[in-house]
């Protein structure tokens, strides 16, 4: 989770070691990082997003808090064509 409201140790990650409290204080700040971020896009005029969770294999966002709009497509593993997305950061 780099680049996030998250925490910046690696005992807020899923990696062995890791405190299961910290990562999931950090997989809650994700997605609410996300729900922003994708709320701007839709208000922005986007007609669709993706969102593609690739770090690490997956597992990080919870796709049952995420924004819940028929425009908006999850991917919790990265089982998808990388070649096929891009990321519009901003």
């Amino acid at each position: 989770m780099s680049a996030v409201s998250a925490p910046a140790s690696r005992c807020g990650t899923g990696k062995p070691g890791a405190r299961s409290e910290v990562f999931e204080g950090g997989r809650t700040l994700l997605v609410a990082d996300i729900n922003s971020s994708v709320q701007a896009a839709l208000d922005a005029g986007a007609d669709e997003v993706i969102v593609a969770d690739t770090h690490s294999g997956g597992g990080n966002i919870r796709v049952d808090r995420m924004l819940d709009d028929t425009r908006v497509t999850y991917h919790e593993r990265a089982a998808f064509d990388r070649r096929t997305v891009s990321c519009v950061c901003g």
